[in-house]
Formats: structure tokens, C-alpha cells, sequence
């Protein structure tokens, strides 16, 4: 399976992060569960096959992979993820601070 390349920026975007300690398996873990770990999206990025989507739709670390496989999520799931927020400033607040 190959991935778009935003998805190869995503990845960047996690390089120099979280590494799975050298004495875990990879091909033990439970990748079901191991997609709901939020340091674990380089990981799953290098294993696209094993995500689990309906778990992943839970992961607040996941967004930004999430955003490129709109697809396989999972609509209830991503619903409880509290990261489909993002803080926009009000235009009124803002023109009403400027003016102080």
C-alpha cells in the first residue's frame, strides 16, 4: 500500500518523535488497541495495513492521517475524538479588543 504525499508530510511532521522500545515486537502488539495509543501514529503510518480505523478514529494524535483516508473513519468514534476542534477566534472579540 502506498500513501499520497501528504500523508509523506505527515510523517515528517512525527520524525524525531516517538520510537517503540527495542525489546517490543512489533508483529506481538495488539494493533487494534495500539491504535487508539496517541504516540504511536509513526508507527502505524509505517503499517498502514494493520490500523485499525475504528479505534484510530478515537486517537486525537490521528487528525492530520485521519484528514487523508476520510474514507475509513469511523463516524462515531471520530465524533467522541475531542481533537475535531480547533479554536477560531470570533471576529467580534477580536474587532472589540482592537479598538481598546
Amino acid at each position: 500500500m502506498s500513501f499520497s504525499s501528504d500523508v509523506a508530510s505527515i510523517v515528517g511532521l512525527y520524525l524525531g518523535r516517538y520510537c517503540l522500545l527495542d525489546w517490543i515486537d512489533p508483529d506481538k502488539l495488539n494493533w487494534f488497541i495500539f491504535s487508539i495509543n496517541s504516540s504511536a501514529i509513526p508507527l502505524l503510518i509505517a503499517n498502514p495495513e494493520k490500523i485499525d480505523w475504528v479505534n484510530l478514529s478515537k486517537n486525537s494524535a490521528a487528525i492530520s492521517l485521519l484528514a487523508v483516508n476520510k474514507e475509513k473513519i469511523d463516524r462515531d468514534n471520530l465524533s467522541g475524538n475531542p481533537s475535531i476542534f480547533e479554536l477560531r477566534a470570533d471576529p467580534l472579540v477580536v474587532a472589540e479588543l482592537l479598538s481598546v
